[in-house]
């Protein structure tokens, strides 16, 4: 049986890891000094679709991301939706630090969005399509964590968690290092490796295998939504990133740091997700 003392543990290192995130974060903002922002480039698109021209896109995007999982919630195998009672506590839980730093960097001139594709309502500085983002993407990609569990229970790279964790723990931190400057390449790097040693930390061993084989999965539908955020197959990005403040790596249109931000998201919303449940028992 999984004890109250364990989840309440669990939450309290949680709390802890973001409180030390945020205050590096905001020493070095102090250090480093807010921008006024600025954005002059045009990045290269996948392909060009005239349809997505408009000012409800990014309320779209949530819609093409959430109807087709809250569809299938129903499927007898899965039945994500009995679960939706441990899900929604956990998205909210790490909704809040993230659209925190979402502010911040939003009022900091770390990135900015593009009016012309969103509907106009603003609260405390976010649009409310970005502020959609945290609950409609864990939403989803939960969902292919719960299907690939469900429909392949024998997972290889739980074998290799030790070495995948350790190899992408280093990565994470010479690339951070190498762009120290950068404030949002800085910072994904840092809440990337805190979430995993976090998690690491509590001998999660079996999650973070079935969690790694998950998010590889999750690339192929985060590829297509943030290509269309940051203006692979529009005029003009949704999200725009001021140049001073990442690396200047793309995939294409996606800067490497979103494939960093998304994976600490996940990998926190999953876990607690997990966590829940097995309170249940």
């Amino acid at each position: 049986m999984f004890s109250d003392t364990t989840k309440n543990s669990a939450l309290r290192s949680l709390l802890l890891l973001w409180t030390s995130f945020g205050l590096v974060t905001w020493v070095y903002l102090l250090l480093l000094g807010f921008s006024t922002f600025e954005y002059n480039f045009s990045p290269p698109v996948f392909t060009h679709f005239d349809f997505l021209e408009n000012q409800y896109l990014y309320a779209l995007i949530h819609l093409f991301v959430f109807l087709p999982v809250f569809l299938l919630s129903f499927d007898k195998k899965v039945y994500y939706a009995s679960r939706w009672k441990f899900l929604f506590p956990a998205i909210v839980l790490i909704a809040i630090p993230f659209l925190i730093w979402d502010h911040f960097f939003t009022s900091g001139g770390i990135w900015e969005f593009n009016e012309i594709y969103l509907s106009g309502f603003r609260f405390f500085s976010l649009p409310w399509e970005e502020i959609m983002f945290f609950v409609t993407v864990p939403f989803a990609c939960v969902f292919i964590y719960d299907c690939m569990n469900a429909y392949f229970p024998s997972n290889p790279l739980v074998k290799y968690e030790r070495t995948i964790t350790f190899s992408l723990l280093i990565a994470l931190f010479v690339f951070g290092l190498i762009h120290y400057k950068e404030m949002y390449t800085l910072t994904s790097c840092l809440i990337a490796i805190l979430s995993v040693l976090w998690i690491k930390g509590r001998r999660e061993i079996a999650f973070l295998g079935w969690f790694y084989r998950s998010f590889l999965i999750v690339l192929i539908p985060f590829v297509l939504t943030d290509g269309i955020l940051t203006g692979g197959f529009t005029n003009e990005p949704i999200v725009l990133y001021n140049q001073d403040h990442f690396s200047g790596l793309r995939l294409v249109s996606i800067p490497v740091e979103d494939f960093i931000y998304g994976f600490a998201l996940l990998l926190q919303a999953n876990y607690l997700y997990v966590l829940f449940q097995r309170k249940k028992g």
